[in-house]
Protein backbone atom coordinates (compact mmCIF):
# COMPACT_ATOMS: atom_id res chain seq x y z
CA UNK A 1 0.00 0.00 0.00
CA UNK A 2 1.93 3.33 -0.85
CA UNK A 3 1.85 6.51 1.48
CA UNK A 4 -0.54 8.51 -0.51
CA UNK A 5 -3.82 5.76 0.27
CA UNK A 6 -2.11 5.27 3.95
CA UNK A 7 -2.75 8.80 4.23
CA UNK A 8 -5.92 9.24 2.90
CA UNK A 9 -7.37 6.41 5.49
CA UNK A 10 -5.91 7.86 8.58
CA UNK A 11 -7.88 11.14 7.79
CA UNK A 12 -10.94 10.07 8.92
CA UNK A 13 -9.06 9.78 12.36
CA UNK A 14 -7.19 13.15 12.05
CA UNK A 15 -10.23 15.07 12.03
CA UNK A 16 -11.81 12.72 15.14
CA UNK A 17 -9.25 14.15 16.94
CA UNK A 18 -8.79 17.27 16.14
CA UNK A 19 -12.41 17.83 16.72
CA UNK A 20 -11.61 16.19 20.25
CA UNK A 21 -8.99 18.74 21.57
CA UNK A 22 -10.67 21.54 19.46
CA UNK A 23 -12.15 24.04 22.05
CA UNK A 24 -14.64 26.71 19.90
CA UNK A 25 -13.76 30.05 20.62
CA UNK A 26 -17.45 31.38 20.27
CA UNK A 27 -18.52 30.69 23.57
CA UNK A 28 -20.35 27.38 22.53
CA UNK A 29 -21.30 25.45 26.16
CA UNK A 30 -18.62 22.73 26.98
CA UNK A 31 -19.92 19.67 28.57
CA UNK A 32 -18.24 17.77 31.33
CA UNK A 33 -18.96 14.35 32.43
CA UNK A 34 -17.60 14.59 35.81
CA UNK A 35 -20.39 16.68 37.41
CA UNK A 36 -21.92 15.63 40.68
CA UNK A 37 -25.07 17.54 39.78
CA UNK A 38 -26.03 19.23 36.28
CA UNK A 39 -26.76 22.57 36.10
CA UNK A 40 -29.83 22.13 34.26
CA UNK A 41 -31.40 19.06 32.21
CA UNK A 42 -32.59 21.06 28.83
CA UNK A 43 -29.58 20.45 26.50
CA UNK A 44 -29.45 16.82 27.75
CA UNK A 45 -30.65 14.38 26.01
CA UNK A 46 -33.15 12.24 27.66
CA UNK A 47 -34.04 8.86 27.63
CA UNK A 48 -37.96 7.68 27.26
CA UNK A 49 -39.98 7.72 30.68
CA UNK A 50 -40.75 4.26 30.16
CA UNK A 51 -37.57 2.99 32.21
CA UNK A 52 -37.12 1.28 35.14
CA UNK A 53 -37.07 4.07 38.13
CA UNK A 54 -36.30 1.88 41.31
CA UNK A 55 -32.52 1.96 42.68
CA UNK A 56 -30.49 -0.50 40.71
CA UNK A 57 -32.73 -0.67 37.97
CA UNK A 58 -31.61 -1.22 34.28
CA UNK A 59 -31.29 2.45 32.56
CA UNK A 60 -33.30 2.95 29.55
CA UNK A 61 -31.83 2.52 26.11
CA UNK A 62 -34.46 4.86 24.08
CA UNK A 63 -33.27 8.26 23.74
CA UNK A 64 -35.93 11.10 23.23
CA UNK A 65 -35.49 14.46 23.60
CA UNK A 66 -34.82 17.54 26.14
CA UNK A 67 -36.83 18.12 29.58
CA UNK A 68 -38.27 21.21 30.47
CA UNK A 69 -39.64 19.76 33.81
CA UNK A 70 -41.32 17.41 35.69
CA UNK A 71 -45.15 18.02 37.24
CA UNK A 72 -47.07 16.29 39.57
CA UNK A 73 -49.91 15.07 38.56
CA UNK A 74 -52.34 14.89 42.00
CA UNK A 75 -54.76 12.50 40.08
CA UNK A 76 -52.30 9.61 39.53
CA UNK A 77 -50.79 10.00 42.90
CA UNK A 78 -47.51 10.54 40.79
CA UNK A 79 -44.81 12.79 38.80
CA UNK A 80 -45.14 13.20 35.19
CA UNK A 81 -42.27 14.41 32.58
CA UNK A 82 -42.59 17.22 30.61
CA UNK A 83 -40.69 16.50 27.32
CA UNK A 84 -39.58 19.71 25.19
CA UNK A 85 -38.57 22.86 25.45
CA UNK A 86 -39.93 26.30 26.30
CA UNK A 87 -42.59 27.09 23.20
CA UNK A 88 -42.83 23.61 22.21
CA UNK A 89 -43.46 21.11 25.60
CA UNK A 90 -46.17 18.53 26.34
CA UNK A 91 -47.06 16.24 29.36
CA UNK A 92 -45.40 12.90 29.15
CA UNK A 93 -46.24 9.64 30.96
CA UNK A 94 -46.12 8.85 34.66
CA UNK A 95 -42.62 8.26 35.99
CA UNK A 96 -41.82 4.89 38.11
CA UNK A 97 -41.89 5.34 41.01
CA UNK A 98 -42.38 2.37 43.61
CA UNK A 99 -44.44 4.42 46.15
CA UNK A 100 -48.15 6.43 45.36
CA UNK A 101 -46.89 10.36 46.66
CA UNK A 102 -49.59 12.56 47.89
CA UNK A 103 -47.44 15.47 46.72
CA UNK A 104 -44.23 15.73 44.94
CA UNK A 105 -41.79 19.27 45.01
CA UNK A 106 -39.22 19.33 41.98
CA UNK A 107 -35.92 20.78 42.93
CA UNK A 108 -34.85 24.03 41.00
CA UNK A 109 -32.06 22.25 38.50
CA UNK A 110 -35.18 19.79 37.87
CA UNK A 111 -32.59 16.67 38.51
CA UNK A 112 -34.79 15.56 42.11
CA UNK A 113 -37.97 15.55 43.47
CA UNK A 114 -39.16 15.58 47.05
CA UNK A 115 -41.97 13.46 47.47
CA UNK A 116 -43.86 12.91 50.30
CA UNK A 117 -45.44 9.01 50.43
CA UNK A 118 -49.31 8.92 50.26
CA UNK A 119 -48.61 5.46 52.76
CA UNK A 120 -47.03 7.48 55.68
CA UNK A 121 -45.60 10.59 54.59
CA UNK A 122 -42.10 10.02 54.50
CA UNK A 123 -40.16 12.14 53.39
CA UNK A 124 -38.39 10.74 49.79
CA UNK A 125 -36.04 12.08 47.24
CA UNK A 126 -36.69 10.71 44.07
CA UNK A 127 -33.61 11.12 41.64
CA UNK A 128 -34.09 11.73 38.21
CA UNK A 129 -31.76 10.95 35.63
CA UNK A 130 -32.55 11.39 31.84
CA UNK A 131 -35.86 12.15 32.11
CA UNK A 132 -36.84 9.39 34.45
CA UNK A 133 -36.97 8.16 38.28
CA UNK A 134 -33.37 6.68 38.82
CA UNK A 135 -33.73 5.88 42.81
CA UNK A 136 -35.55 6.60 45.92
CA UNK A 137 -34.13 7.46 49.04
CA UNK A 138 -36.51 7.69 52.33
CA UNK A 139 -34.85 10.48 54.40
CA UNK A 140 -35.66 8.12 57.41
CA UNK A 141 -33.71 11.15 59.39
CA UNK A 142 -36.44 13.53 59.58
CA UNK A 143 -39.91 13.16 60.63
CA UNK A 144 -43.59 12.29 57.86
CA UNK A 145 -45.67 14.64 56.33
CA UNK A 146 -43.51 17.84 57.09
CA UNK A 147 -46.15 21.07 55.94
CA UNK A 148 -43.43 23.05 54.29
CA UNK A 149 -40.36 22.65 52.38
CA UNK A 150 -38.14 25.35 50.40
CA UNK A 151 -35.17 24.69 48.49
CA UNK A 152 -32.02 26.50 48.24
CA UNK A 153 -31.21 27.99 45.10
CA UNK A 154 -29.32 25.72 43.14
CA UNK A 155 -31.00 22.42 45.34
CA UNK A 156 -28.20 21.24 47.28
CA UNK A 157 -30.08 22.04 50.86
CA UNK A 158 -33.48 22.08 52.04
CA UNK A 159 -35.73 23.61 54.84
CA UNK A 160 -38.28 21.53 56.27
CA UNK A 161 -40.87 23.41 58.70
CA UNK A 162 -43.21 21.25 61.08
CA UNK A 163 -46.46 23.08 62.23
CA UNK A 164 -47.50 20.31 64.78
CA UNK A 165 -44.16 20.03 66.44
CA UNK A 166 -43.04 23.97 65.71
CA UNK A 167 -39.93 22.38 64.47
CA UNK A 168 -37.92 24.01 61.61
CA UNK A 169 -34.90 21.40 60.10
CA UNK A 170 -32.23 22.11 57.76
CA UNK A 171 -31.20 19.13 55.33
CA UNK A 172 -27.76 19.82 53.72
CA UNK A 173 -25.86 17.35 50.82
CA UNK A 174 -28.99 16.82 48.98
CA UNK A 175 -29.60 14.65 47.08
CA UNK A 176 -26.60 12.28 47.08
CA UNK A 177 -25.34 12.29 51.49
CA UNK A 178 -28.65 13.86 52.62
CA UNK A 179 -27.62 14.86 56.63
CA UNK A 180 -29.21 17.59 59.42
CA UNK A 181 -27.46 20.82 59.47
CA UNK A 182 -29.00 21.85 62.41
CA UNK A 183 -32.72 22.18 63.95
CA UNK A 184 -34.89 24.60 65.54
CA UNK A 185 -37.96 24.82 68.11
CA UNK A 186 -40.48 28.31 67.04
CA UNK A 187 -42.57 27.29 69.85
CA UNK A 188 -40.96 30.98 71.73
CA UNK A 189 -42.13 33.07 68.98
CA UNK A 190 -46.21 32.59 68.78
CA UNK A 191 -46.94 32.77 65.51
CA UNK A 192 -47.41 31.29 62.35
CA UNK A 193 -44.69 30.64 59.61
CA UNK A 194 -45.57 32.63 56.34
CA UNK A 195 -42.34 32.25 54.71
CA UNK A 196 -38.92 30.22 54.61
CA UNK A 197 -35.79 30.41 52.36
CA UNK A 198 -32.42 28.03 52.88
CA UNK A 199 -29.17 29.13 51.59
CA UNK A 200 -27.01 27.30 49.11
CA UNK A 201 -25.22 25.03 51.61
CA UNK A 202 -27.83 25.46 54.19
CA UNK A 203 -25.36 27.13 56.67
CA UNK A 204 -28.51 29.95 57.26
CA UNK A 205 -31.97 29.69 57.15
CA UNK A 206 -34.50 32.71 56.62
CA UNK A 207 -38.23 32.64 58.49
CA UNK A 208 -40.99 34.83 58.51
CA UNK A 209 -43.13 34.73 61.70
CA UNK A 210 -46.77 36.33 61.38
CA UNK A 211 -48.31 37.20 64.71
CA UNK A 212 -51.58 39.20 65.27
CA UNK A 213 -50.03 42.42 65.94
CA UNK A 214 -47.33 42.16 62.80
CA UNK A 215 -44.45 39.76 61.54
CA UNK A 216 -40.85 39.87 61.44
CA UNK A 217 -37.74 38.06 59.39
CA UNK A 218 -35.92 35.41 61.23
CA UNK A 219 -32.69 34.21 60.82
CA UNK A 220 -31.55 30.62 62.03
CA UNK A 221 -27.83 30.52 61.41
CA UNK A 222 -27.01 26.77 61.19
CA UNK A 223 -25.35 25.49 65.07
CA UNK A 224 -26.57 29.24 66.17
CA UNK A 225 -29.34 31.10 67.99
CA UNK A 226 -32.05 32.38 65.51
CA UNK A 227 -32.34 36.12 65.52
CA UNK A 228 -34.89 38.76 64.49
CA UNK A 229 -33.35 40.58 61.08
CA UNK A 230 -35.86 43.29 60.34
CA UNK A 231 -39.46 43.63 61.40
CA UNK A 232 -41.88 43.41 58.43
CA UNK A 233 -46.13 43.16 58.67
CA UNK A 234 -46.44 39.58 56.68
CA UNK A 235 -43.12 38.45 55.78
CA UNK A 236 -44.81 36.03 53.02
CA UNK A 237 -42.10 35.39 50.33
CA UNK A 238 -38.51 34.87 51.08
CA UNK A 239 -35.61 33.20 48.46
CA UNK A 240 -31.60 34.07 48.77
CA UNK A 241 -29.95 34.46 45.76
CA UNK A 242 -27.59 31.55 43.96
CA UNK A 243 -24.76 30.67 46.04
CA UNK A 244 -25.14 33.92 48.00
CA UNK A 245 -25.56 35.23 51.12
CA UNK A 246 -28.28 37.95 49.91
CA UNK A 247 -31.96 37.32 49.60
CA UNK A 248 -34.88 38.98 48.24
CA UNK A 249 -37.99 38.79 50.97
CA UNK A 250 -41.88 40.29 50.19
CA UNK A 251 -43.77 41.99 52.84
CA UNK A 252 -47.25 41.01 51.22
CA UNK A 253 -49.18 43.19 53.77
CA UNK A 254 -46.87 46.20 53.40
CA UNK A 255 -47.25 45.93 49.28
CA UNK A 256 -43.08 46.09 49.37
CA UNK A 257 -39.90 43.60 48.18
CA UNK A 258 -36.62 44.09 49.53
CA UNK A 259 -33.19 43.01 48.57
CA UNK A 260 -31.40 42.17 51.99
CA UNK A 261 -27.53 42.29 51.73
CA UNK A 262 -25.57 40.09 53.59
CA UNK A 263 -28.88 38.69 55.63
CA UNK A 264 -25.79 37.06 58.17
CA UNK A 265 -23.21 39.75 58.76
CA UNK A 266 -23.39 43.88 58.16
CA UNK A 267 -26.98 43.19 56.91
CA UNK A 268 -27.90 45.97 53.88
CA UNK A 269 -31.91 46.45 53.45
CA UNK A 270 -32.92 47.58 49.50
CA UNK A 271 -36.71 48.53 48.40
CA UNK A 272 -37.27 47.43 45.21
CA UNK A 273 -40.99 48.52 44.96
CA UNK A 274 -42.56 52.15 45.12
CA UNK A 275 -45.76 53.20 46.45
CA UNK A 276 -46.28 53.98 42.45
CA UNK A 277 -45.38 50.46 41.07
CA UNK A 278 -46.00 48.69 43.96
CA UNK A 279 -47.53 45.18 44.16
CA UNK A 280 -50.51 44.50 46.08
CA UNK A 281 -50.14 41.45 48.40
CA UNK A 282 -47.04 40.16 47.06
CA UNK A 283 -47.09 36.22 48.23
CA UNK A 284 -45.12 34.73 45.68
CA UNK A 285 -41.23 34.82 44.38
CA UNK A 286 -38.67 33.52 42.12
CA UNK A 287 -34.90 34.69 41.55
CA UNK A 288 -33.20 33.74 38.17
CA UNK A 289 -29.71 31.38 38.35
CA UNK A 290 -28.30 34.76 37.38
CA UNK A 291 -29.06 36.67 40.37
CA UNK A 292 -30.27 38.98 37.59
CA UNK A 293 -34.00 39.10 37.60
CA UNK A 294 -36.51 38.78 40.48
CA UNK A 295 -40.40 37.87 39.89
CA UNK A 296 -42.71 38.81 42.74
CA UNK A 297 -46.69 37.99 42.24
CA UNK A 298 -49.95 37.38 44.67
CA UNK A 299 -51.50 34.08 44.51
CA UNK A 300 -54.56 34.33 43.10
CA UNK A 301 -53.90 37.23 40.97
CA UNK A 302 -53.31 37.43 37.50
CA UNK A 303 -50.51 40.44 37.61
CA UNK A 304 -46.90 40.81 38.82
CA UNK A 305 -43.33 42.92 38.58
CA UNK A 306 -40.35 41.74 37.20
CA UNK A 307 -37.65 43.51 38.87
CA UNK A 308 -34.24 43.87 37.02
CA UNK A 309 -31.62 43.63 40.26
CA UNK A 310 -28.61 45.08 38.24
CA UNK A 311 -30.66 48.69 38.59
CA UNK A 312 -33.82 47.84 40.88
CA UNK A 313 -35.85 48.86 38.23
CA UNK A 314 -39.47 47.19 38.38
CA UNK A 315 -41.70 46.40 34.97
CA UNK A 316 -45.30 45.15 35.40
CA UNK A 317 -46.21 42.48 33.84
CA UNK A 318 -50.39 40.57 33.44
CA UNK A 319 -52.00 37.47 32.55
CA UNK A 320 -55.08 36.35 31.60
CA UNK A 321 -55.15 33.62 34.03
CA UNK A 322 -54.44 32.85 37.60
CA UNK A 323 -51.20 32.73 39.01
CA UNK A 324 -51.02 30.43 42.04
CA UNK A 325 -47.00 29.47 41.71
CA UNK A 326 -43.52 30.45 40.54
CA UNK A 327 -41.68 27.19 39.94
CA UNK A 328 -38.69 27.16 38.16
CA UNK A 329 -38.11 25.03 34.96
CA UNK A 330 -35.51 24.32 32.23
CA UNK A 331 -34.52 27.37 30.13
CA UNK A 332 -33.90 30.58 30.60
CA UNK A 333 -36.33 32.36 32.90
CA UNK A 334 -39.29 29.73 31.92
CA UNK A 335 -41.57 29.16 35.04
CA UNK A 336 -44.54 27.33 36.25
CA UNK A 337 -47.38 29.30 37.60
CA UNK A 338 -50.46 26.96 38.04
CA UNK A 339 -51.29 23.39 39.16
CA UNK A 340 -51.38 21.04 36.98
CA UNK A 341 -55.37 20.28 36.57
CA UNK A 342 -57.49 19.30 34.20
CA UNK A 343 -54.39 17.73 31.40
CA UNK A 344 -52.63 21.55 31.42
CA UNK A 345 -50.87 23.91 33.22
CA UNK A 346 -49.26 27.15 32.40
CA UNK A 347 -45.93 28.75 31.76
CA UNK A 348 -44.36 32.00 31.95
CA UNK A 349 -41.33 32.65 29.81
CA UNK A 350 -39.70 35.72 31.86
CA UNK A 351 -37.10 36.40 29.11
CA UNK A 352 -39.95 38.21 26.91
CA UNK A 353 -40.81 41.76 27.82
CA UNK A 354 -43.61 41.44 28.41
CA UNK A 355 -43.24 38.00 29.54
CA UNK A 356 -45.11 35.14 27.45
CA UNK A 357 -47.71 33.00 28.52
CA UNK A 358 -48.32 29.43 27.65
CA UNK A 359 -50.33 26.01 28.57
CA UNK A 360 -48.40 23.34 28.54
CA UNK A 361 -50.50 19.97 27.92
CA UNK A 362 -54.14 19.41 26.57
CA UNK A 363 -57.64 19.71 28.10
CA UNK A 364 -60.61 17.66 27.63
CA UNK A 365 -63.48 19.16 25.86
CA UNK A 366 -65.25 21.29 27.62
CA UNK A 367 -68.07 23.85 26.76
CA UNK A 368 -68.91 27.32 27.79
CA UNK A 369 -65.99 30.76 27.74
CA UNK A 370 -63.64 30.12 25.11
CA UNK A 371 -60.28 31.58 25.73
CA UNK A 372 -58.22 33.83 24.28
CA UNK A 373 -55.61 32.02 21.24
CA UNK A 374 -52.32 32.32 21.39
CA UNK A 375 -50.43 35.63 19.62
CA UNK A 376 -53.95 37.70 20.53
CA UNK A 377 -54.39 40.90 22.45
CA UNK A 378 -56.40 40.52 25.42
CA UNK A 379 -58.95 43.48 25.21
CA UNK A 380 -58.90 43.61 28.72
CA UNK A 381 -54.98 44.69 29.76
CA UNK A 382 -54.07 45.19 26.25
CA UNK A 383 -51.29 42.56 26.52
CA UNK A 384 -50.34 39.38 24.15
CA UNK A 385 -52.74 36.69 25.27
CA UNK A 386 -51.90 33.17 26.24
CA UNK A 387 -52.39 30.15 24.74
CA UNK A 388 -54.29 27.98 26.63
CA UNK A 389 -57.75 26.94 26.63
CA UNK A 390 -58.91 25.49 30.03
CA UNK A 391 -61.64 27.65 31.30
CA UNK A 392 -60.07 27.65 34.87
CA UNK A 393 -56.80 28.84 33.47
CA UNK A 394 -58.27 32.19 31.49
CA UNK A 395 -60.69 33.78 33.42
CA UNK A 396 -59.74 37.09 35.51
CA UNK A 397 -59.49 36.65 39.17
CA UNK A 398 -62.53 39.07 39.50
CA UNK A 399 -64.77 36.30 37.87
CA UNK A 400 -64.39 33.44 40.31
CA UNK A 401 -64.03 33.10 43.71
CA UNK A 402 -60.40 33.33 45.07
CA UNK A 403 -58.43 30.47 46.94
CA UNK A 404 -58.36 30.66 50.32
Amino acid sequence: MDTETIMIKRLPIALYLCLAVFEPASGQTRIFLDHARPTNTLSRPVASADGTSQAGGSAPSVVAGPTLGFVFDRQAAAVRRVPGISGAANIGGVLRIPIPLATAYTAPQQDYVVGISANDGTVTLVLLSHGVASGTTPLTLVPPAPDRIAFSPSGDSLALFYAGDEKLIALTGIPQAPQIASSWDLSSYGGSLTSLAIKDGGDALLGGITQASGGVLVLFPAGGAANVVLPMSRPAAAQFLWGSRDAIVADQAGGMVYLLKSVDGALQELALTQAENGLAAPDLLAVDRSSRLALVAHSGGSSGLAIDLTNATAQPFECECIISLLEPLNGDLTYRITDLRAGQFLTMDASASPPRFQAIGTPPSHSGEACPVGGRTSPRTGLPAPEFAGPDFCRAPENREQPQ
